[in-house]
């Protein structure tokens, strides 16, 4: 059995995080990046994408992305939720 401090929950996962710097010429905030942990850290400007295949992060990204399409497509469900007017 692996020691305490390797199980999962003290792993690396891939996160947006603002990386804090010098502000660039034209004044603003620090940029916000990806930062990707799988399989060694790279930093990303547009986020995660389908060459993050097999990351855990990416993978649940996508399954609660799936599960919203379906809620929006599911018929009879309305955001709105009011009724028809009288």
């Amino acid at each position: 059995m692996p020691p305490p401090s390797t199980t999962q929950s003290h792993l690396w996962l891939c996160h947006w995080e603002r990386i804090d710097g010098p502000v660039g010429r034209a004044g603003g905030d620090c940029p916000l990046v990806w930062i990707c942990e799988q399989p060694y850290r790279t930093l990303r400007l547009d986020g995660p994408s389908e060459d993050c295949a097999g990351c855990p992060v990416w993978e649940a990204l996508r399954q609660a992305r799936s599960r919203r399409r379906l809620v929006a497509a599911a018929p009879g469900k309305s955001r709105h939720g009011g009724g028809h007017a009288a």
